[in-house]
């Protein structure tokens, strides 16, 4: 792989591993106003709760999620098919490795520490959110806070990870069910509706210059495994198809994208710690942040 494209690999690998301290692509509640349920009022689940109530039962579930700690493992995949582009482009798109993988601790909504390994051989990245504010190293020793237009660009991606899951996806249902990790879990299924996603993550594309009018957005689910016994958060798989348009980016062809992010929670109220890095200096735009990464 050219350094060019290592460079433009860890440019937008980088923003995934940073949402994915907050729940990637979907949250539930503001950090500020979440709540548990009444005392003495038991988590609806779906063998308790009319099928009406499905988003209610996933919303519970990630405000409780928010307002502990916890851990877990993040694995973001995608598969990528050109028609009409060139042969240099198919080829390097057979090539291309946009698999990532994350691990995270979470001290509390605003706390949270994860670290990843990025696509395109780009080795690991660490993470810190520490009370609003963000910091990035390779090592754990070097550590810049974003500043800035990044600072803002990633405001806007953890706001989008704090919405209510109803905000991004609808028609909430439960599906049967799942084991996961040994815990059976109540799966619920919603269906992302497109003028609302490309209303909500349309700032957030902008921040990728260029290639945010490039890219449109086809379809996507997410998909929520609630424990049965308690109604803990256990996993979210959020799928989605993206096409890219390269003849917006001076190619031809159309770029098919359909990812998937699997996000795993574990050690629910765990004894979590999130310190605050000491930064030697700060980042302030994307392509600072994709030479430092790189």
């Amino acid at each position: 792989m050219t350094a060019g494209r290592r460079w433009r690999a860890g440019l937008l690998a980088v923003p995934v591993a940073a949402v994915a301290l907050v729940l990637g692509s979907c949250g539930g509640g503001d950090a500020g106003t979440t709540t548990s349920p009444a005392t003495g009022t038991a988590p609806a689940t779906a063998s308790t709760a009319p099928a009406r109530d499905a988003g209610a039962v996933v919303d519970r579930a990630f405000r409780a999620l928010l307002a502990g700690s916890y851990r877990a493992e993040v694995e973001n995949t995608s598969e990528l098919t050109a028609e009409g582009a060139p042969e240099q482009v198919r080829d390097a798109l057979a090539r291309a490795d946009t698999d990532t993988s994350s691990s995270v601790e979470a001290e509390s909504a605003g706390r949270a520490r994860s670290t990843s390994e990025l696509a395109g051989g780009l080795g690991e990245l660490q993470i810190v959110l520490f009370d609003g504010t963000l910091f990035v190293s390779k090592d754990g020793t070097d550590w810049r806070e974003l500043a800035g237009d990044l600072k803002a660009y990633f405001d806007q991606a953890f706001a989008l990870s704090r919405l209510d899951v109803s905000e991004l996806a609808g028609d909430f249902r439960a599906d049967g069910g799942a084991d996961v990790e040994g815990v059976a879990t109540d799966r619920y299924v919603g269906q992302i509706d497109p003028a609302r996603y490309r209303e909500i993550a349309g700032p957030l594309l902008q921040g990728l210059g260029p290639v945010a009018g490039a890219v449109e957005f086809t379809g996507g689910t997410i998909e929520v495994l609630v424990a049965r016994d308690d109604g803990r958060l256990m996993r979210q798989v959020v799928n989605l198809d993206l096409s890219l348009d390269l003849g917006e980016i001076g190619s031809q062809g159309t770029v098919d994208i359909r990812s998937a992010s699997t996000y795993t929670v574990r050690d629910h109220g765990a004894p979590v710690t999130v310190e605050r890095p000491t930064a030697s200096g700060t980042l302030a735009t994307l392509a600072e942040l994709g030479q430092f990464v790189q």
